[in-house]
């Protein structure tokens, strides 16, 4: 599904992990959220800021709490501050955490890619913030069947996905891919 925009231009609230979100900019590939508009408070709120040449580094008031390198290359920081926590990553920015995790400030580099962005929300930005507030998300892919629904659980690379795809098509619903929050 794509996500629409909404009045005056502002994208629609999209729907992920079982949660609202709404962003400023348009998050492709999410499904829209079905939400009442009046007096409703989405779960979270991603604003973003075009930044002309992001500062990458850890914050002077930050600690630094880990570092990783994907095989592509792109590095991932995560570090911490006094009003919540930074998760830097090469090419798509820094996402900036409100302590409640509510609030989610993206400083984006010029022309970033959105679909890159979704990616980095979905697999890394919005699991950190709900393992940090106490739910389990597991490196895996999962099915609905009519008796209920199947994780699968493996180290990258051996087939979680593949295997999620295969279900599909055979006619389950797919319910996660890389990323299952319990």
């Amino acid at each position: 599904m794509r996500s629409a925009s909404g009045a005056a231009g502002v994208p629609d609230p999209v729907r992920v992990f079982g949660a609202t979100l709404v962003a400023d900019r348009p998050l492709p590939s999410l499904p829209l959220a079905l939400v009442p508009r009046d007096g409703y408070r989405p779960f979270w709120t991603l604003r973003t800021h075009d930044i002309a040449a992001p500062d990458l580094s850890v914050r002077a008031d930050a600690e630094q709490l880990g570092q990783f390198r994907y095989s592509t290359g792109t590095l991932v920081t995560l570090a911490a501050h006094g009003t919540g926590h930074d998760i830097t990553i090469a090419d798509t920015g820094r996402f900036t955490l409100s302590n409640d995790g509510c609030t989610i400030r993206h400083d984006a580099p010029p022309d970033v890619d959105r679909a890159a962005v979704v990616l980095d929300l979905i697999g890394v930005v919005l699991p950190f913030v709900l393992h940090r507030d106490g739910a389990w998300c597991l490196h895996a892919s999962a099915v609905a069947t009519p008796d209920g629904v199947i994780v699968f659980l493996a180290p990258r690379g051996l087939g979680k996905s593949t295997l999620a795809t295969a279900c599909a098509t055979a006619g389950c619903a797919l319910v996660a891919d890389d990323v299952v929050v319990m």
